[in-house]
């Protein structure tokens, strides 16, 4: 009889400690587009202060899992891309974002000339 306590109890103690770090984290999943509503492939994704990144899909879905905090703060950007930021607040279970980034100026003209020597 002892011996089934033991076991029970470890059991027991094994669900809780599951079932408290499930509690703590949380899946973020959604989809980056740009101006136009088009989907932005390979745009990074980022959780800084969990040392996280991910890459958006040749759809511009992109989904990871990050530790729940009062505020995660999570950074959308591509090259040729302004980034952007957003701050999720008690983040729970699963969040899901619609992420539109906007252009950045166009650059000037680049002119490469050859000098010899």
């Amino acid at each position: 009889m002892k011996q089934f306590t033991k076991r029970f109890m470890l059991l027991s103690v094994i669900i809780m400690t599951g079932l408290y770090a499930m509690a703590q984290s949380f899946t973020l999943k959604g989809k980056v587009t740009d101006e136009d509503g088009n989907a932005l492939e390979l745009a990074t994704v980022s959780c800084v202060e969990q040392a996280t990144v991910t890459m958006t899909n040749l759809k511009g879905e992109f989904q990871v899992k990050l530790q729940s905090a009062d505020s995660v703060v999570v950074k959308f950007s591509m090259i040729g891309y302004k980034p952007r930021t957003r701050v999720l607040r008690n983040p729970k279970t699963t969040q899901t974002l619609l992420i539109q980034l906007h252009g950045l100026d166009e650059l000037n003209e680049v002119v490469i000339t050859q000098k010899r020597r």
